[in-house]
């Protein structure tokens, strides 16, 4: 799994109410999460776009 979130409970937290194709495409994006608000942000578009 992806180290991001571990770090930050909050980003841990919003990652686990993700629906598992939008974990998955996260993962394998490789993208550097900072901020739970950053992961939010990027899970809306990746659904927009599913």
């Amino acid at each position: 799994m992806a180290d991001f979130f571990c770090a930050d409970p909050a980003i841990r937290a919003e990652f686990d109410k993700l629906p598992p194709a939008v974990k998955e495409s996260i993962i394998e994006s490789g993208v550097q999460i900072c901020t739970a608000e950053e992961l939010k942000q990027l899970a809306k578009r990746i659904e927009e776009n599913m």
